[in-house]
């Protein structure tokens, strides 16, 4: 969420500290740096600027974040570039690989950051598996909390208000009631590739781009990792059943490709035609009644 640079800057404003010039006697940056990250943090709505001076935004991940800066000088660091992206996926235990995928990020930059955060016991390391360290920084995980909450709903590619499913430096997956801001992805997207069907709400993706049948797939499980319908779930079975030849990743697609094999909906999907019975899935048999009207046959 916020640079290295900005960290440092919040880091100083958490201490008091509250005049660009003494910010940047505080960090030994130069004072043209230090206007040009104030303004970068005041065009994010975090830092208020008036005459001169700074205060922070009184939003209540920005609070925390202040208060967890607060407490260690190595946590500006620990924190800056894809520290919080980190933060909110060690919410539950996970080992680097399945990070990487989640987030988009090489293991190298992900390895880096960790060791940073480990470095202060920001993480603690159970097995292959990391998770916020919860007795050392008992703030960290009310702090990933509200980040979280914050990101799901605050993206300035998407309209305001609306459920954001996934972003990444490339484009925002939202649900909207209507087409305003992006292209229709998903299961909006359905009725194209022969599954016409009402979805109930318009899925899209900004900045729009027309999006191949692959990735309407990808988006509709980033969109069941956070949506429960059992309708939905049963319509992207059929969805991956009906084209899964398609959908099939050569090996210059191998970054995507891991991304879905290891999306817990798609592992879910696997044990499902398996004819298992899966916890918010209804019974193949009963999806097969569906799955009849488009010509698929499941399993």
């Amino acid at each position: 969420m916020f640079s290295v640079g900005e960290m440092e800057v919040l880091q100083c404003v958490s201490r008091g500290v509250r005049t660009m010039q003494m910010i940047s006697e505080e960090t030994g940056k130069d004072i043209s740096q230090i206007y040009r990250i104030v303004q970068s943090l005041h065009s994010k709505d975090v830092l208020i600027l008036s005459d001169g001076k700074v205060s922070p935004s009184r939003k209540t991940h920005i609070v925390l974040l202040l208060d967890v800066l607060g407490d260690s000088e190595y946590s500006a660091t620990a924190l800056g570039g894809i520290g919080i992206e980190l933060l909110i996926e060690f919410r539950d235990p996970q080992n680097v690989k399945s990070v990487c995928k989640k987030i988009g990020r090489s293991k190298s930059a992900v390895s880096r950051k960790m060791n940073q955060m480990l470095s202060i016991g920001m993480l603690w390391k159970k097995g292959t598996e990391y998770t916020i360290n919860d007795s050392l920084w008992p703030k960290l995980r009310s702090l990933a909390d509200e980040c979280a909450a914050y990101i799901n709903t605050n993206d300035l590619r998407a309209p305001p208000g609306f459920l954001i499913y996934h972003s990444t430096e490339e484009y925002v997956l939202f649900s909207c009631n209507n087409k305003e801001g992006g292209c229709t992805t998903a299961f909006s997207k359905y009725g194209d590739y022969g599954l016409d069907f009402a979805a109930g709400t318009e899925y899209c993706i900004s900045p729009g781009k027309n999006v191949t049948l692959k990735e309407v797939f990808l988006h509709s499980l980033y969109i069941l990792e956070k949506n429960d319908s059992w309708r939905l779930r049963m319509m992207a079975l059929i969805f991956f059943v009906k084209h899964r030849d398609l959908i099939n990743y050569s090996d210059s697609e191998k970054i995507t490709s891991e991304l879905i094999v290891g999306n817990n909906i798609r592992r879910e999907m696997d044990a499902v035609l398996r004819g298992e019975r899966v916890k918010g899935w209804i019974p193949l048999a009963e999806m097969q009644e569906r799955a009849d009207m488009f010509g698929v046959v499941l399993g």
